[in-house]
């Protein structure tokens, strides 16, 4: 059980570093996108040279799809040499046959003025080595003097990792709900709270399991962001005291209680995924007390 949670909070960590890494792309593809639309991109020295360091695919297509130029970082992700790209039909060499047409029927679209829907789109590019990857484009048209249309000039973001990996993480989502859900014990989440001297006082429910309710007949509904004294005022002190230590140490500990509140014994193992945190697993071992003092007195 202790290791679905950190899994748990391993995952969140994970899906924190893909939106900070999806941001931080965002942001390059805003700044470049103002440097697309400068008339003058063919010939500034400066703008092929950042062209060429940014992490992000350039390529310019003329109105028949074919290829005029492409950055050192498309190159690189399809795997060819720049003279062996150029003069290419994009859709026809760089596509994977089952998205070729589609991408094509977009460019096209371009082409004939129609706009609406088809400044951003993502496409899968096949690469020397035929492999695809998963690229979102922003598409920007060229015009002559006239003001005709004569190309497209794009810039893509390769974002394989980030569609393979939000895809995993969904899933391992979806599998530790479902294991939170369905196990037997019960299980909550609590953040620890403390005085100005930094001594436990109360603690907050922050998430339970289905078979926490059961165990305790309290419903989830009635207990998430509340403390442990709204919920239960007659609370034992060593309650909060156990889980104290637990949340300010990090140490995990095992041991058995009994609460006035809802009058039942529990067998308890609580651990700290982080400080200021602490997750109790537990088992009603009330029927078990029961027999343990009718044995006593018999």
């Amino acid at each position: 059980m202790l290791n679905n949670k950190k899994s748990k909070k391993m995952l969140i960590e994970e899906i924190e570093s893909l939106r900070r890494r999806i941001a931080r792309l965002e942001s390059e593809r805003d700044r470049l996108s103002q440097l697309l639309e400068r008339s003058d991109i063919k010939s500034d020295r400066m703008t092929r040279q950042y062209l060429d360091v940014v992490h992000t695919i350039i390529v310019e297509l003329d109105s028949s799809g074919k290829v005029v130029q492409i950055n050192k970082r498309g190159c690189e992700i399809l795997g060819y040499d720049e003279h062996e790209i150029v003069g290419e039909v994009w859709f026809d060499k760089f596509l994977p046959q089952y998205f070729g047409p589609e991408v094509k029927n977009v460019f096209e679209g371009l082409m004939a003025g129609n706009f609406e829907g088809q400044e951003f789109f993502e496409n899968p590019v096949l690469t020397r080595d035929r492999e695809e990857r998963l690229i979102a484009w922003h598409n920007v048209i060229l015009r002559d003097p006239s003001g005709n249309i004569t190309g497209t000039l794009s810039s893509g973001l390769d974002i394989t990792e980030e569609f393979y990996t939000s895809e995993a993480l969904k899933k391992s989502r979806k599998e530790y709900q479902m294991l939170f859900d369905k196990m037997i014990d019960g299980f909550a989440l609590h953040e620890i709270i403390c005085d100005d001297k930094g001594e436990p006082i109360d603690y907050r429910f922050l998430e339970v399991n289905p078979s926490f309710e059961k165990m305790t007949g309290l419903p989830r509904k009635s207990v998430i962001g509340k403390t442990v004294k709204q919920v239960l005022p007659n609370i034992e002190s060593y309650w909060i005291k156990n889980y104290g230590k637990v949340a300010l140490t990090g140490r995990s500990i095992r041991f058995e209680n009994y609460s006035q509140d809802l009058n039942r014994y529990y067998d308890v193992v609580a651990f700290c995924p982080e400080k200021g945190k602490f997750g109790a697993i537990f088992i009603d071992i009330t029927d078990r007390k029961k027999l343990e003092k009718d044995r006593e007195k018999g």
